[in-house]
């Protein structure tokens, strides 16, 4: 994942949010988990910046949507710990593939869960030659 894939899924999630009037936070990370991109939109609350970085984590850590991988095991209670509590076990972000090999992934914080995911999954088919895990 590189810094202009990352701008590119960030305006699709931000047009995407827009289009359906609800304030985000977007987080893109690379394969590694390291964070590439993250905006907070006008009006999205300070705590879903944490959260969106958040569930993209997951997202990259376990290859699949963010909601769905459950929290309530040994193994992801360990990782979590590991990553500081930094873990969002909800639904709203997505992992992104190029070629079949993990690139990254998108999360996305600020409405309900639905709509988080509708805007990951928006801004990660807008990243090049990539698909949705």
């Amino acid at each position: 994942m590189d810094h202009n894939q990352a701008l590119t899924i960030i305006n699709a999630a931000i047009a995407q949010a827009s289009e359906i009037s609800v304030p985000m936070s977007i987080a893109v990370v690379d394969a590694r988990t390291d964070l590439v991109a993250q905006v907070r939109m006008d009006g999205a609350y300070r705590f879903t910046v944490d959260i969106a970085r958040g569930k993209a984590l997951v997202s990259t850590i376990f290859l699949q949507p963010s909601g769905a991988v459950a929290d309530d095991n040994a193994v992801t209670q360990k990782l979590n710990r590991l990553h500081q509590d930094a873990l969002v076990f909800a639904p709203g972000a997505v992992p992104i593939f190029a070629d079949g090999v993990l690139i990254g992934a998108v999360g996305a914080s600020g409405g309900t869960p639905e709509m988080d995911e509708q805007v990951a999954l928006a801004a990660a088919t807008a990243a090049v030659g990539a698909t949705v895990g």
